[in-house]
């Protein structure tokens, strides 16, 4: 099946929302095999609820969760709107033969074996799934992607938690899938959910241009990451990545920045990953924000997800350890951020009631009983919250067998405590370090508090450093208005 001439496809922006609202999904390549991808594909969509048509097609007869298995799409009654695909290469041309003919708006292909593979044979093979497909205007997504996330309506990559079933703000558009769940997942620890997302794969048809302009059209999307090795269409992607880094913040991850990892890139995707370079004076030039791997991506997303922008970068810290404190004062201002020294009415206020012994008031706030004693915390905490000398405040908690020891579990939940009642009245930013690291029980009572503090609305970092990165880099992002 060849066209002689290509179909105008429509536009790569609200264009593309019938994808994040498909009507009835058939899933192609299911069988009761535990480690079928197909079954791996279609139960996390019944697990999240989702509320269209759900058609599971392979070549077993029967049944799986409750649904009849169809042999193929073209038995499946009414319309199909998007088929993921999980069967072998070889087989994909007579798929998305049947596709054109059941006039299917779309397909995501979980199958590899293309342009990625580096053979001749399959970047002809792909090449043939574009023809075939846009003779009928139908798109593809991938191949060797994971295809559409979109919570809001039930659409889940495989093996996704339903838990992680809520939805958010941050959008995001990755080539890699595997990074995609671990954005998710991890995210999903942190305080961080999306609106909506995809993993691309090797973009024969739909690519990186299309899915960056849908996600600044897209008004449930505010934040956006991006993961790429490369790009189809150079041009039209940095006119997209400058127009949207302008109204909504956008943080990018460039796989293939070393020679290694431009080989690996080439295998993955099939992509030409260009020098890091050119990449840095991209993300110059349009003001999104280059990032280093996915933990500095996730500090980002953060930060721009529950915080307001500060006035400015003077900063406050207070903890309970001195030598932490100094080293905190110095990774701060490593990073670009300022913590000035107290003024001498404000260094007098808190004399009065922090004791002198075994503390500094100076900035960093550096006391071992403002860990123990709620009222002294929230006494300090009320001064500096309304200190017209800092910008915002970040409060350090290591948990630590001696802390738990001397103090309890209880005394550090009633710190936290103090803290979110102080955060619903302070307009200055709030940020928590909480730093836990050696036992079980250490590893669960931090996780602990930081899902209180999220559930108060405070981001929580793991350590000063990854804290004061992402608040420089946040802050920059509204200081600057690239030309």
């Amino acid at each position: 099946m060849v066209c002689e001439k290509l179909p105008q496809l429509g536009s790569g922006n609200q264009g593309l929302e019938y994808l994040f609202h498909p009507r009835s999904i058939a899933v192609v390549g299911v069988s009761q095999d535990d480690t079928n991808w197909g079954r791996m594909f279609l139960l996390p969509l019944i697990q999240f609820q989702y509320q269209g048509n759900l058609y599971p097609v392979g070549l077993q007869d029967g049944e799986i969760a409750g649904m009849k298995i169809y042999r193929s799409i073209l038995d499946i009654p009414g319309p199909l709107d998007y088929v993921i695909c999980c069967i072998p290469a070889q087989f994909t041309p007579q798929l998305v033969e049947d596709c054109v003919k059941k006039k299917v708006r779309a397909v995501q292909f979980f199958t590899s074996g293309f342009s990625e593979s580096g053979e001749e044979n399959g970047k002809e093979l792909e090449q043939r799934l574009v023809d075939i497909a846009r003779c009928g205007s139908v798109r593809i997504i991938g191949p060797n992607s994971l295809g559409i996330y979109c919570p809001s309506q039930g659409l889940t990559f495989l093996n996704t938690a339903p838990s992680l079933a809520k939805s958010g703000k941050v959008g995001f558009l990755f080539q890699s899938g595997g990074n995609s769940r671990e954005l998710i997942e991890i995210g999903s620890t942190r305080g961080i959910y999306f609106s909506k997302g995809v993993s691309y794969g090797n973009a024969c048809d739909l690519n990186e241009s299309d899915f960056l302009e849908y996600l600044a059209w897209d008004k449930e999307t505010e934040i956006i990451g991006i993961y790429i090795e490369g790009v189809k269409e150079g041009q039209r992607f940095f006119k997209a990545l400058k127009g949207v880094a302008k109204i909504k913040p956008t943080i990018m991850l460039k796989g293939g920045r070393t020679q290694a990892g431009s080989q690996a890139a080439a295998s993955h995707t099939g992509s030409l990953a260009g020098t890091m370079f050119v990449w840095e004076a991209v993300c110059q030039q349009t003001g999104a924000i280059l990032v280093d791997d996915l933990d500095e991506m996730m500090d980002l997303m953060l930060a721009f997800s529950y915080l307001e922008p500060p006035s400015g970068r003077r900063v406050s810290i207070i903890g309970n350890s001195g030598g932490r404190t100094v080293q905190s004062a110095d990774v701060c201002e490593s990073a670009g951020l300022s913590v000035p020294s107290f003024s001498a009415a404000i260094r007098d206020t808190l004399r009065e009631f922090i004791p002198e012994t075994g503390a500094s008031i100076r900035n960093p706030v550096d006391s071992y009983f403002l860990g123990w004693t709620p009222l002294l915390l929230s006494r300090t905490l009320g001064v500096l919250g309304s200190y017209d000398g800092i910008d915002l405040l970040i409060i350090d908690i290591p948990v630590t067998i001696s802390l738990l020891g001397f103090g309890g579990h209880d005394d550090v939940r009633a710190q936290v405590e103090t803290i979110k009642d102080f955060k619903t009245k302070c307009h200055k930013p709030v940020v928590a370090v909480v730093s836990y690291e050696g036992t079980p029980d250490i590893l669960q009572f931090g996780f602990e508090l930081q899902r209180a503090f999220i559930a108060g609305g405070i981001p929580v970092y793991y350590s000063m450093t990854r804290a004061a990165r992402a608040l420089s880099r946040f802050i920059s992002y509204y200081k600057k208005d690239p030309s």
